[in-house]
This record gives C-alpha cells, structure tokens and sequence, in this order.
C-alpha cells in the first residue's frame, strides 16, 4: 500500500504542474477554460483509466504512452494486485518513465509561470 501511496503523489505532482500550464493557458485566451475539463477526460480515457489499454489500436496505444496518467494507472495496478498484474514495460522502467514525466512538467510549468508574470508586469494584472 505503500508503493501505490508513492506513486499517487508522483503522478500527483506531475498533474499539479499539468494543471499549472492548463491553467496559464486560460489565463492567456480566457475561451481556453472551459475546455480544460474535456481535456482532462480525454487524458484519462486514453490513460486506460475507463478501458484497458489492449483493447485500443495501436497508434491510440502509443499516443497514451505519452501521458504521465497511463504510467501511473499500470503502477496502482500492479501494487493494488501485489505484482500479479503485467505491466507495460518492467517496473523500474515505468518508475523512470513517471519520474521523468513529472521532472519535464515541473520544469516546464516553472518556465511557463515566470513567463505569465512577466508579461502581467510588463502589460499589466488587467489582461490576466
């Protein structure tokens, strides 16, 4: 139960700088918002978190291996099931792949925030 603890709060906190960018670009084209929700569910159902992900087409397979969620749903899996669920790639390689999501999201997140205050300096709180 450990194991599926840590790995929600990696997947977590790769969700918070998703989230973080999602968010700016609302803030940037404000009609952006109300797409934000749909897009969190399509990521979820290509995830594999409605459906296994053996029953997509391949190319709709690949597409989700780029999304943190997918990595994250097969790990909680495989501890849920205590190692008897096969996972996608061995479970170190997943742990990398999921660390090195959140690495790339928090970065960029970062980059995008410095970014967003910098342009409400220079033309103001008002366009946010």
């Amino acid at each position: 139960m450990l194991m599926v603890l840590l790995v929600c709060l990696t997947v977590l906190v790769t969700l918070v700088a998703m989230g973080i960018m999602i968010a700016l670009l609302g803030l940037i084209w404000r009609r952006a918002r109300s797409i934000g929700s749909l897009i969190g569910l399509l990521f979820e159902f290509l995830a594999g978190a409605y459906l296994p992900l053996t029953i997509f087409p391949p190319a709709v397979k690949y597409l989700s291996y780029t999304l943190p969620y997918t990595w994250g749903y097969d790990l909680v899996r495989y501890y849920s099931f205590e190692g008897r669920w096969e996972t996608f790639a061995p479970i170190w390689v997943e742990w990398t792949v999921l660390f090195s999501f959140a690495v790339f999201f928090v970065l960029l997140s970062r980059f995008l925030l410095r970014k967003a205050e910098r342009q409400a300096k220079k033309f103001g709180l008002h366009l946010l």
